[in-house]
């Protein structure tokens, strides 16, 4: 299923710029991604909004907009994280962080209720690959400038790819490897706060795994 009626969107760059293509809510928008994709981005969404739930002092849970809970945004961004990848193919993968922010842009007052949380998701989808050390793409922020909702997505992106339908042995080698990631891959309140919460982070995964990945 494509917007527009175009017959491989990956292949078509501009397919955000089309006026026509018009997404009625996010969910509609997810839609557009294929069922493997799209079960990632709500798996990351829900780990996402778990760990943010748990990282009060980082996110002074007091200043979030509008009554909107950090965990709720956390959990739309993580669901966005991979939108760009509508507009991509395998040789550009790491401009999909920017396509997906530009396409949310775009089409923010149709998605989202208001600005701020507008661009907070959209942050958190720009930032998604960012990396405390420098290292990630596609802007190789400095650690001051990433979001911390973003290092989150970060975290439950890395975590679905390396959890998802792994064997008992691999959860143990997974988690034992976080401490490698510290102040590489994201903070390290953020993996604090994943400690915190990773119990119902794998159970969450022990149920995923016998899944079909195209309803979850």
């Amino acid at each position: 299923m494509c917007p527009t009626g175009v017959d491989n969107i990956q292949a078509c760059h501009a397919g955000i710029l089309l006026d026509d293509f018009s997404p009625a809510d996010l969910d509609d928008l997810l839609g557009y991604l294929q069922p493997e994709l799209r079960g990632h981005s709500r798996r990351v969404g829900v780990c996402a909004s778990l760990i943010a739930g748990y990282a009060d002092t980082n996110l002074k849970p007091g200043d979030s907009p509008h009554g909107i809970s950090y965990a709720a945004i956390a959990y739309i961004g993580g669901c966005c994280h991979d939108i760009g990848k509508l507009l991509i193919d395998d040789t550009d993968y790491k401009q999909h962080p920017s396509l997906g922010s530009r396409l949310l842009t775009k089409h923010s007052q149709t998605l989202f209720d208001n600005d701020v949380v507008a661009q907070m998701v959209i942050d958190v989808v720009s930032c998604h690959h960012e990396a405390p050390n420098g290292s990630g793409f596609p802007l190789h922020l400095a650690a001051s400038n990433i979001p911390y909702l973003a290092s989150i997505c970060t975290l439950a992106d890395w975590l679905d790819h390396h959890l998802y339908a792994a064997e008992n042995s691999d959860v143990a080698t997974v988690l034992c490897s976080l401490a490698e990631s510290t102040g590489v891959l994201v903070f390290e309140s953020v993996i604090d706060c994943f400690w915190q919460v990773h119990k119902e982070i794998l159970e969450k995964y022990s149920f995923w795994s016998l899944q079909n990945p195209s309803i979850i």
